[in-house]
């Protein structure tokens, strides 16, 4: 299974996805949520839309330093597209999704 559903609460429901570019877990709602993302309901073979952005700031809340900025990726088939404007090694790249190591 590379990816895996997460229950927030009784209305909240997310696909969850390890990400090799920030290394660690990347997630988004899911139906029956009201702000779901589309997926195709595989667990193994994931597509979801639109695309997934996700942005972090050090808060003091104790993010590691090394941790990039910006990741924005398509997940389709299985698969994370990253786009170009993600802030590490893996910008522009495609690589099939796996369980965490």
């Amino acid at each position: 299974m590379k990816a895996q559903l997460l229950k927030i609460d009784a209305n909240e429901t997310r696909l969850t996805w390890y990400c090799p570019g920030c290394k660690c877990s990347h997630g988004v709602p899911v139906p029956p949520h009201p702000q779901a993302w589309q997926w195709n309901g595989s667990l193994n073979a994931p597509t979801l839309s639109p695309s997934v952005l996700v942005t972090y700031e050090d808060i003091g809340g104790g993010l590691p330093k090394d941790r990039p900025s910006v990741c924005h990726c398509f997940v389709r088939d299985g698969c994370i597209e990253f786009l170009g404007d993600c802030a590490h090694e893996l910008a522009s790249q495609t690589v099939e999704m796996t369980s965490k190591p």
